[in-house]
């Protein structure tokens, strides 16, 4: 197991690689301050910047963040539309339109949202 410590920009960042999660069919999480990356997926800069993105989400509103996040999907799909945005940007521009779709199918399938592929990739735009 490796771990980072990071001050993202100005706030406590614990990157551990883990794979927890990977048995759900992701590749990270996020918890506090703390993003966990399976180590298959650990130089892979849209993970990444995904989960940092949830990070960030949480320090914004860290009392409430986790709660609003399981119990509101509306606050849930915009903090997985945020992240996931995130992680795009991270990715070169001349492969968006592969990653959007490749997103927008996770977005679709794995978060419990009643949308399809390509209502998550016009959201993702």
């Amino acid at each position: 197991m490796s771990r980072r410590l990071n001050w993202w920009p100005l706030a406590l960042v614990v990157i551990e690689e883990t794979d927890v999660m990977r048995e759900h069919g992701h590749a990270g999480y996020q918890r506090r301050w703390c993003a966990h990356i399976h180590p298959d997926f650990a130089d892979d800069p849209g993970l990444l910047a995904h989960e940092l993105e949830h990070v960030a989400q949480w320090w914004r509103a860290p009392l409430s963040h986790g709660r609003r996040y399981r119990k509101n999907e509306a606050y849930r799909f915009h903090a997985e539309l945020e992240a996931f945005r995130a992680q795009l940007r991270a990715y070169p521009a001349e492969r968006r339109d592969y990653y959007v779709g490749h997103l927008a199918k996770r977005l679709a399938t794995y978060y419990g949202f009643d949308l399809t592929p390509d209502e998550a990739a016009e959201a993702l735009r």
